[in-house]
């Protein structure tokens, strides 16, 4: 079955300094970088289109009784609604066992008739089996038909996870999992990790099927968008300068062993998002000319080279310096993220603390990042660190607010993508 999209896609890196000059006698040994990678849809002629491969993993179990199967169900048509033609979806529902009641099927309309039966015939009972259901759904992806290759594949995991064995169990992570808490008692923690490991995103919904539908409907009109797979980002550093590390969120860096070449891997980009990557270079002193950004990328089966990008600041003395040393709002947006979920990951560790997040809060805006940053970071930022310090000294009520959304936050800046957070 061939389908015809009517955009290229077409994948654009930008590269910002921390600044527009380093003074000219001053060696600096953490310089950031910024570069940013996105894609740009361009209107040209017919040309294949490759789809998405979707497995939905849902919950059966006897604690999914009742409101929360018929919600599950919603959630679930949203889904068959969204998928175009082009995409296919495989139902897998689990409890004591993981049944797999669809193969891969293209949701065309007879497709989408197959899918809304089975969904209605589910029904809730036994104890839910999550690694067997992983396991199958990851199969199913596992065992497609070579040509689907280009195809994006995922699991969407639905359920109202309690189950702490998962910890102790090996998931498969060659797809991601996409995790959904359904409802106020589902673990955030068990739905993180198994996304954590899957290189998949944790968000969480409550029993409100308005917001229930919109997060599907963010959720796969996000994912049929990808027309961009494979993206490699090759970093070369000119004489005299070398890269003393790479921030990449959950995406894989490479820093080769003479410090003056590295890679940055991305699976794939939807066509609404961007990534933003921190490279910290050691500059010598006079160094102008810092790196050279290339690379590739997989668009419909054709692999693309991006047009090398160059990166160089000012040089000037110290007394011209002026105003070329103010940090770059971009740059600073960036800082202030990774600053807080490096504090917020190290807060948990040690157990949730209103007082310790609100001075992490309070260094971070104060901070030359803080003071650099555009204001619409700083009153989103805000509005994040407010919710997870919802019912924070409340250890039973925190589970159910400030937790799942600190844990959802943690998944979206890791990838970079949104999640839902929320029950409100």
């Amino acid at each position: 079955m061939i389908y015809v999209c009517q955009t290229i896609i077409q994948v654009k890196v930008e590269a910002f300094t921390r600044s527009k000059a380093i003074p000219s006698d001053d060696p600096c040994n953490n310089f950031p970088v910024l570069v940013r990678v996105m894609v740009e849809p361009r209107h040209s002629e017919e040309m294949p289109c490759a789809g998405v491969d979707v497995v939905a993993v849902l919950d059966a179990s006897g604690g999914m009784q009742g409101e929360k199967l018929e919600r599950l169900k919603e959630a679930v048509m949203v889904v068959i609604d969204k998928l175009r033609a082009e995409d296919r979806l495989s139902i897998v529902s689990f409890n004591t066992y993981a049944n797999r009641l669809t193969r891969l099927t293209y949701m065309t309309d007879h497709g989408r008739d197959i899918a809304r039966l089975k969904i209605n015939k589910l029904v809730a009972g036994g104890r839910g089996d999550i690694t067997a259901a992983l396991r199958e759904g990851a199969e199913i992806l596992w065992w497609r038909e070579p040509e689907s290759s280009c195809r994006v594949g995922c699991i969407l995991f639905l359920s109202d996870c309690e189950n702490y064995e998962i910890f102790e169990t090996e998931i498969r992570p060659e797809f991601p999992v996409h995790t959904f808490g359904l409802g106020i008692d589902h673990n955030p923690k068990v739905m993180k990790y198994i996304a954590d490991m899957t290189s998949g995103t944790y968000s969480f919904v409550n029993q409100a099927i308005s917001r229930i539908k919109d997060a599907f409907v963010l959720f796969i009109t996000s994912l049929t968008s990808v027309a961009v797979m494979s993206i490699k980002i090759n970093l070369t550093t000119n004489e005299g300068i070398t890269i003393s590390s790479i921030e990449s969120g959950g995406y894989v860096n490479n820093v080769k062993s003479n410090d003056r070449s590295g890679t940055i891997y991305i699976h794939d980009i939807y066509t609404s998002e961007w990534k933003d990557f921190i490279v910290y270079l050691r500059v010598g002193e006079g160094k102008k000319e810092l790196m050279t950004i290339g690379g590739q990328y997989l668009s419909y089966n054709t692999v693309k080279h991006l047009a090398n990008t160059d990166v160089h600041v000012l040089r000037p003395h110290h007394d011209c310096v002026q105003g070329e040393l103010t940090i770059h709002r971009d740059v600073a947006a960036r800082l202030m993220h990774i600053r807080l979920e490096e504090g917020i990951s190290t807060m948990l560790e040690q157990g949730p603390s209103r007082i310790r997040l609100q001075q992490l809060w309070d260094g971070i805006i104060h901070s030359e990042e803080g003071r650099g940053a555009p204001e619409d970071t700083l009153s989103a930022l805000s509005v994040d660190v407010t919710e997870m310090m919802r019912d924070i000294e409340n250890p039973k009520e925190y589970r159910k607010s400030g937790m799942p959304y600190t844990l959802s936050w943690l998944s979206s800046h890791k990838w970079q993508r949104a999640t839902v957070k929320g029950t409100r």
